[in-house]
């Protein structure tokens, strides 16, 4: 089950964030981009979640490890599919804030193909 964070600890959490992270947050084209996704995977219904769970991960709420597990279960993907939209994710999203989320997850550089795709 996805954690609902309260307003306050999400606030905290976005406050320690690099600048070039919240921009990215607020950017437009990643509201086109999650739109985009969840019309071509068929989701259309779970953007908000889908989003939510990005974001979360983006803001290290979520492991960043944990993503198609994620994805998985709270949109009710098959797992290759969830697959498939991790990989999207990270091909679009994750690669423009790589050495971030490699810092903030912990994951050494070796693994950074599989970054948001694992579990």
């Amino acid at each position: 089950m996805l954690t609902n964070y309260s307003q306050e600890q999400f606030w905290l959490q976005y406050r320690d964030l690099p600048d070039e992270v919240k921009d990215l947050l607020w950017d437009e084209n990643l509201t086109d981009l999650f739109f985009y996704l969840v019309r071509e995977y068929n989701i259309p219904d779970k953007v908000y979640t889908f989003s939510q769970i990005t974001d979360y991960v983006i803001m290290g709420l979520i492991p960043v490890q944990k993503y198609r597990e994620t994805l998985q279960v709270e949109l009710g993907l098959p797992e290759t599919t969830a697959r498939q939209l991790a990989y999207e994710v990270r091909d679009k999203l994750f690669v423009k804030i790589g050495d971030y989320l490699r810092k903030t997850h912990n994951i050494p550089r070796a693994a950074e193909e599989d970054v948001g795709t694992q579990s």
